[in-house]
């Protein structure tokens, strides 16, 4: 079965979408190597002969339940991305929506985070497959800033990169070193550093220009 397929089926209740809402329940609570077919019959309500007839097996369930939250992350992001403001107002809704899910996905997150043995080019192709669709609202923010002279002429695709990796070292330290929670003052100081930088004022670059 085609992963994409049930993630879009998981709007209805179908066998498929009840196997990975419980999937998706036991991955948050115990992570993926706690994640049995046993438990999954138990919490699921169905037999594991039917969880096998429409699964081949718990990394292809795991890929339907990551493939699933590429899908919800894209919706958020593209409705983020289309919050009334600025661009500044929709670049900080975008990071806040990022933020958000992998807040709530927290159990997840962390096992992408790990490599999973036997599982990464699974899940490399599996991000590269959503990955334009993740990135153009945001590339569409920083096009937008740029053209109104709000950015700096930067390329875009550099800035998304950045921010991306940016965010994904916060949640990485905030989860796996600190075991705490991403707080509002993560999305604000992520926004004024991508905004800002760090330095102080015009770079000596700029004041050599001017004199």
């Amino acid at each position: 079965m085609d992963v994409t397929d049930a993630a879009v089926s998981t709007r209805k209740t179908t066998p498929q979408s009840i196997i990975l809402d419980a999937a998706q329940h036991l991955i948050l609570q115990n992570g993926y190597a706690g994640l049995s077919m046993r438990d999954l019959s138990r919490d699921s309500g169905l037999a594991k002969g039917t969880i096998y007839y429409y699964f081949q097996d718990k990394e292809e369930i795991y890929l339907n339940v990551v493939e699933r939250d590429l899908l919800n992350m894209q919706t958020r992001i593209q409705a983020a991305a289309q919050t009334p403001g600025d661009c500044t107002t929709r670049l900080r809704a975008v990071i806040s929506a990022y933020f958000d899910l992998a807040q709530a996905n927290r159990s997840i997150f962390i096992a992408r985070l790990r490599e999973i043995s036997g599982m990464e080019s699974a899940l490399r192709n599996l991000l590269q497959r959503h990955r334009t669709a993740l990135m153009q609202p945001i590339a569409d923010i920083i096009e937008e800033g740029i053209a109104n002279g709000i950015f700096r002429p930067l390329q875009p695709q550099m800035v998304i990169t950045s921010l991306i990796g940016m965010m994904n070292s916060f949640v990485t330290h905030r989860f796996l070193i600190e075991q705490g929670d991403i707080t509002p003052e993560v999305v604000e100081h992520t926004l004024d550093l991508v905004l800002h930088g760090i330095q102080c004022g015009k770079s000596e670059n700029d004041r050599d220009i001017e004199l």
